[in-house]
């Protein structure tokens, strides 16, 4: 699921909101910088998962006997080609 920046901003001042409420964290600095870093991790992240998303759509679109879109076979190809994608990178948990 693609996240807004809207979205990726809110969830990130929310996070860090708690993190400081449960002591997680100690600030030395303003609540915004530990939000700030926590945005730049989940875009990360999801820029990451556009990249391995269109590797396995390209992966799965090389096959000799495409399966068709949508289809059971064509999502276990798709997630069997992502998490390939990902183990290249030494992603394990992706």
């Amino acid at each position: 699921m693609r996240l807004s920046n809207d979205r990726i901003r809110a969830l990130s001042r929310a996070v860090a909101k708690e993190m400081l409420a449960r002591g997680v964290v100690e600030l030395k600095g303003p609540e915004y910088a530990l939000a700030d870093l926590i945005a730049r991790v989940l875009q990360e992240d999801q820029d990451l998962d556009s990249v391995l998303d269109a590797e396995a759509r390209a992966a799965v679109a090389r096959q000799k006997s495409l399966p068709p879109p949508g289809s059971g076979e064509y999502q276990a190809a798709f997630a069997r080609e992502k998490k390939a994608a990902a183990a290249k990178r030494g992603l394990k948990d992706w």
